[in-house]
């Protein structure tokens, strides 16, 4: 197809384009911050045989975008479109193709997997963060058989302790592998509960003792040194995947990309790369304004405002299209309307700002916790 031929050669072209910009010091030891993730588009349930989806109670037709993200320049590296019934885990080789040594990896439990931690430590000679599956198999000593029995091992903690970082062997493989453990709030660790137990009953089951000392923590495995990270910033770190799904998000509000109409797959197809590709070209000149203005003032680019200005001004679309990006980057720049773009200032410092100052991860929760929060911990 000429519209997935034109995408890849963009996709090739716009990945080559270097992107230098400020970055925190926490995230200045790495080449790439590496994330993967994927996001489902529901289609017309005729197209369920060129486009299966999960069945079930899930969509009879679906795609699904596997996207790999550069976090520390805002790039985008890869985006594979398969069914929506295909797995992450069979994906999610694929960020294997750019891992280079002395990268980041950050990995959500939806790509949890010792042996491609394995690889990436052994083999890459690179850096993983993941959070840590709770049923997984903990080990004091390498060539030990006593299994560390991790509830127990939690509640034998005192109250007044609320962060744990200890190397471990994790796994059958014995992967060695430094273990963070946070206390969280107890209004977050009572919601948490909460909706555990509501999921439980739903499925007819009661949640033991042992699990709900579980949800007063939050997991992290990494292979970084502590003379590179601190204790208590692993987990302000970690909150740097979420601009993936902040991605996702912006893709499907703003730029409609899950709005495809039609029970063709010829035409799903030509309507789903001819967005992809308006989707890399601004990204890409969102991604270089953003740097340039984080350089000269020291403020953050909003993308959600970005996005919005440049969809309201049809223009300005329309010179990114004739006109090269460094020139169309020098437009904006001179733009009075840029200022309205930058996020505002305000008390609660972004993700950003929290890992330039090296927040402490339970320092960075809001003072009043709202009964449904606006995010997942």
């Amino acid at each position: 197809m000429f519209v997935k031929a034109v995408f890849q050669h963009c996709l090739e072209t716009l990945r080559k384009i270097d992107i230098q910009g400020v970055e925190p010091a926490v995230l200045e030891p790495f080449n790439q911050i590496l994330c993967e993730d994927s996001s489902v588009c529901t289609l017309q349930p005729q197209l369920s045989s060129a486009f299966a989806g999960c069945g079930g109670k899930g969509t009879k037709a679906g795609v699904k975008l596997h996207v790999i993200e550069d976090l520390r320049q805002a790039k985008i590296l890869d985006i594979e479109v398969t069914e929506s019934k295909s797995t992450d885990a069979a994906h999610g080789q694929k960020i294997f193709d750019f891992i280079q040594s002395g990268d980041l990896v950050l990995r959500d439990l939806g790509y949890f997997s010792l042996a491609w931690f394995e690889l990436i430590d052994r083999n890459y000679q690179a850096y993983y963060l993941s959070r840590l599956k709770v049923n997984t198999v903990l080990y004091l000593e390498a060539e030990g058989v006593d299994r560390i029995n991790l509830p127990t091992y939690l509640s034998s903690i005192p109250k007044s302790q609320n962060t744990i970082d200890q190397w471990l062997y994790v796994g059958a493989r014995k992967l060695h592998s430094r273990l963070i453990a946070y206390r969280l709030p107890e209004t977050i660790a009572i919601h948490r509960k909460r909706v555990a137990k509501r999921k439980a009953q739903t499925k007819g089951r009661k949640l033991t003792k042992e699990q709900l000392t579980l949800l007063e923590f939050s997991f992290y495995i990494t292979n970084v040194p502590k003379t590179m990270w601190s204790t208590e910033v692993i987990g302000t770190i970690y909150r740097l995947r979420w601009k993936i799904e902040l991605t996702f998000k912006r893709w499907k509000g703003l730029l409609k990309l899950d709005y495809l109409q039609g029970t063709t797959a010829n035409r799903i197809e030509t309507i789903l790369y001819s967005r992809l590709i308006a989707i890399l070209l601004l990204q890409t000149l969102f991604t270089i304004t953003a740097h340039r203005v984080y350089h000269y003032e020291r403020r953050e680019l909003s993308p959600h405002l970005f996005f919005q200005w440049f969809l309201i001004n049809a223009k300005s679309f329309y010179l990114l299209l004739i006109n090269n990006l460094k020139q169309q980057v020098e437009v904006l720049l001179w733009s009075p309307q840029l200022q309205l773009l930058c996020l505002q200032k305000r008390k609660r410092k972004t993700t950003w700002e929290q890992m330039e100052a090296e927040v402490p991860y339970l320092c960075s929760f809001p003072k009043r916790f709202p009964f449904k929060p606006l995010y997942t911990i």
